[in-house]
């Protein structure tokens, strides 16, 4: 499961153009380092899962680490989004700028 942390933020900040910008970046970012295999949803809100039908949990938590890292450089570094990763742990937040 990966958690947008800050979306509403970033919706009563910058308005719900540039919060369905960072909705579409992060589902972007994600389809791309997924196999066609996995399957990619979002859940609502600022929630999306993520479903691996194969490999076992090791592959899963670099899977993981990897998309947390996609989003942080496609969606949430261009608006200071936090995110939380694998397993709901909070990520570092993204440099802004």
């Amino acid at each position: 499961m990966v958690d947008l942390d800050g979306l509403k933020r970033v919706n009563d900040t910058l308005g719900h153009q540039a919060g369905d910008e960072v909705l579409a970046g992060c589902a972007a970012a994600l389809r791309e380092r997924l196999r066609e295999s996995d399957v990619v949803a979002r859940l609502g809100g600022d929630e999306f899962a993520v479903l691996l039908p194969s490999g076992g949990r090791a592959e899963a938590e670099v899977v993981a680490a990897a998309l947390v890292e996609a989003v942080r450089e496609r969606a949430g570094a261009r608006h200071g989004v936090r995110r939380r990763g694998a397993h709901g742990k909070r990520t570092r937040r993204a440099p802004t700028g």
